[in-house]
């Protein structure tokens, strides 16, 4: 892809999420100032801006875009990710679902958010199934 990319998600992560998983998270979102010492294995973490694509608000007209928090889930401890970026997307959207997948906690087909690429005219709508993340587009 490379062209600029509006990443839009609110998503719950499960209980039993590791804390290295969360760590890793909050280092993205710019919620802590220390990047992990130990990374997961997982294609994601050779992407050029895996560790800014959370936190990024590099918007072409300059508007100020970027919002990125965690909330706890009242109900059971669980914690929500609230994510607006835009950044340089060059296929690292899909390397972060692929990779936070199993740690998602989602109904089959719950819509978690969108991307909205400047060089289309339609988002893509992420959708949590049982196979996997979901990229749809008009």
């Amino acid at each position: 892809m490379g062209d600029f990319s509006e990443l839009n998600i609110r998503l719950k992560l499960k209980v039993d999420t590791p804390k290295n998983i969360i760590e890793v998270l909050e280092y993205m979102a710019s919620l802590r100032s220390q990047e992990p010492t130990i990374l997961p294995e997982h294609p994601l973490f050779k992407a050029k801006r895996w560790a800014s694509m959370l936190s990024t608000y590099n918007d072409p007209v300059g508007a100020p875009i970027k919002v990125s928090i965690f909330e706890k889930d009242w109900t059971d401890e669980g914690l929500f990710l609230f994510v607006r970026s835009v950044y340089k997307d060059r296929g690292e959207a899909e390397l972060f679902f692929n990779w936070l997948y199993p740690f998602i906690d989602a109904l089959w087909l719950e819509f978690l958010g969108f991307i909205k690429y400047d060089s289309r005219d339609h988002p893509y709508l992420i959708y949590y199934t049982d196979q996997g993340i979901r990229f749809i587009v008009n």
